[in-house]
């Protein structure tokens, strides 16, 4: 004798099969879009300390200011926790770098 599922059962399965398909697809788009919206607003933030960091080094009139580059820097940078900053002159010249910046030449 054959033992077959019960329609009942059968509808139950197919029902937990099809749900759990929607749901898993469903949860993959909202963390695919979830990721794409903290990379945009990471990039925001990072856009916004770049524009920062121009403005500070824009204020520089005279090759007499570079020493003061260091210091208009970390005032300018004071609450960004996390920022690697690494600002060199045209001729590949470390300017200023931030504690966790890498500072070997190779990396730049």
């Amino acid at each position: 004798m054959k033992a077959t599922l019960s329609l009942t059962w059968r509808l139950t399965l197919l029902f937990v099969i099809a749900a759990s398909t929607v749901l898993i697809g469903l949860g993959m788009v909202i963390a695919a879009a979830v990721e794409q919206h903290f990379q945009e607003q990471d990039m925001e933030v990072l856009a916004g300390k770049m524009t920062l960091t121009r403005h500070t080094l824009e204020l520089l009139t005279t090759v007499d200011d570079l020493p003061h580059v260091t210091l208009m820097l970390d005032n300018a940078l004071v609450s960004h926790h996390g920022l690697e900053l690494l600002v060199l002159t045209p001729q590949r010249e470390l300017l200023y770098a931030t504690a966790k910046a890498p500072t070997s030449r190779r990396n730049w």
